[in-house]
């Protein structure tokens, strides 16, 4: 099968006295590179612009995996607490503290980061806590 040649004409007709057309004058010119340029540079637009749609996607994966990774891993921490405190038979009262504890940081900081990622033009404020880690996790803080 052949290739494909892209032509370009321009001409004009040359008239006589009368008006009518005597002859005609024009050139045709091959511009092939410059339609396949054209196409070489819509396609680079297309691949650049697809490497940025992933780039866009990975950078709001990476995002969410980190937003949602520190609320759990406070959970974790209070659960081993817990497990902790449930293999050394302390107290009970601290289970149920912990517990309550673990609730409050999972469930509304993981609600509030879906929130924030189906709104990405409001931005929710960190929430600021003080505490005693000492006494948090059994241990006197003397």
């Amino acid at each position: 099968m052949g290739t494909t040649k892209y032509l370009h004409g321009v001409g004009r007709p040359v008239l006589n006295a009368a008006g009518d057309i005597n002859e005609y004058i024009g050139t045709t010119m091959d511009i092939t590179q410059r339609k396949q340029g054209e196409e070489a540079l819509r396609n680079a637009q297309a691949d650049l612009a697809r490497a940025a749609r992933l780039t866009t996607m990975g950078e709001l994966a990476a995002s969410i995996a980190h937003e949602i990774n520190q609320p759990l891993a406070s959970v974790v921490s209070s659960g081993n607490a817990c497990l902790r405190w449930l293999a050394n038979d302390r107290p009970k009262s601290r289970w149920g503290a912990t517990a309550a504890e673990t609730h409050r940081q999972g469930r509304p900081p993981c609600g509030d980061i879906i929130r924030s990622l189906s709104q990405p033009g409001h931005q929710i404020e960190p929430e600021m806590t003080q505490f005693d880690i000492m006494t948090r996790f059994g241990k006197s803080s003397s």
